[in-house]
């Protein structure tokens, strides 16, 4: 088990014309469930930066080439908080949630891995019902890097992603791959569908 580093959360999408209302479905389910935003970073060019703290009333720039959220843990029910960051690439878009692995585990325990990745699951299903997304995939240090057209591919392969969440079909299909959230702890390679 890695002692440092991330759990990442990949939520991505193809149509780039809902970017700024998927955003605020995330950010709203988010605090629906509990978190809190502490503070908005962006940048409108690529010298400044500009940072919100205490922003109640979710008041997002409309426009920026850098934007990154710091948001408290309380909707996936771990301790401390977490980031999530915009990013617009060519073809799709996606927000990266970076969860550090301290606020997950206890103590360093990683035997209760398992548990963790259907907690984070469950939440991400249940987001599902406020925005769409095209999938999300569950990880240790992931990218928003694979295009929706391309993950079948990648979640065929069961040595490379540790889960992934795509909606076929009026359901939402869960596949895990041979290795846990953490990328060492084996799981069984499986897939479940759950109506939505």
């Amino acid at each position: 088990m890695p002692i440092g580093g991330y759990i990442n959360i990949a939520q991505v999408y193809i149509d780039k014309r809902d970017m700024f209302s998927n955003l605020k479905y995330t950010l709203n389910f988010l605090i629906k469930e509990g978190s809190v935003i502490r503070t908005i970073k962006y940048r409108e060019d690529s010298e400044n930066l500009i940072e919100i703290k205490d922003n109640d009333d979710l008041q997002l720039p409309t426009e920026w080439n850098y934007l990154m959220i710091e948001i408290t843990g309380e909707a996936f029910q771990i301790e401390g908080d977490f980031s999530l960051t915009v990013f617009n690439e060519n073809g799709f878009y996606g927000f990266l949630y970076d969860i550090e692995w301290e606020g997950i585990l206890n103590d360093g325990d990683s035997s209760d891995v398992h548990l963790i990745t259907e907690e984070l699951l469950r939440v991400l299903i249940k987001l599902y019902n406020y925005t769409k997304y095209n999938y999300c995939l569950v990880g240790h240090e992931l990218e928003i890097e694979i295009h929706p057209n391309e993950l079948q591919r990648v979640i065929e392969d069961p040595d490379v992603m540790p889960v992934s969440i795509v909606e076929k079909n009026n359901l939402l299909e869960v596949y895990y791959g041979n290795y846990s959230i953490d990328g060492i702890t084996e799981q069984e390679k499986k897939r479940k569908s759950i109506k939505i």
